[in-house]
């Protein structure tokens, strides 16, 4: 699978957060920067489950239409849990959950960053540093 390079998975913690103006701001700068937002399955179904009806369920949907969406790539299952292996066997045991260690298995088949306001990724970095993950805006500050 060819890496693609400049491109961000935007974590569900991000899109639940776009009304604060500090962090609408900062993704308008990412795509600003050249950086290209894609999404993936896991981070898919976490967005359209806040849905609370079927319309808006249908609106989250056209939103994450627009986006480049990523393989998992062969071997998915397999990153997958090696990451959450990796993160028991360094005491870090549940401090990640599957969604979002799915997301990080899928950016690292990819080559994408992970932009996100969630501490998870912090994790995932401590026992996998090839993965490229940045807060949106610093922590505490939404």
């Amino acid at each position: 699978m060819t890496p693609l390079k400049d491109a961000c998975i935007v974590d569900n913690s991000v899109w639940q957060r776009l009304g604060s103006p500090v962090v609408a701001a900062a993704l308008r700068s990412l795509t600003v920067a050249g950086i290209r937002m894609v999404t993936c399955a896991p981070q898919l179904l976490e967005y359209l489950w806040s849905a609370r009806s079927p319309a808006e369920y249908e609106r989250l949907h056209s939103i994450m239409a627009a986006l480049p969406t990523v393989d998992p790539g062969t071997g998915f299952a397999h990153r997958a849990v090696r990451l959450q292996r990796a993160l028991w066997h360094n005491g870090l045991v549940r401090s990640v959950g599957a969604a979002d260690i799915e997301i990080a298995a899928i950016a690292l088949e990819n080559d994408c960053a992970i932009i996100h306001y969630d501490r998870d990724f912090v994790q995932l970095q401590r026992i996998e540093p090839r993965l490229r993950q940045r807060a949106v805006v610093p922590f505490g500050a939404v």
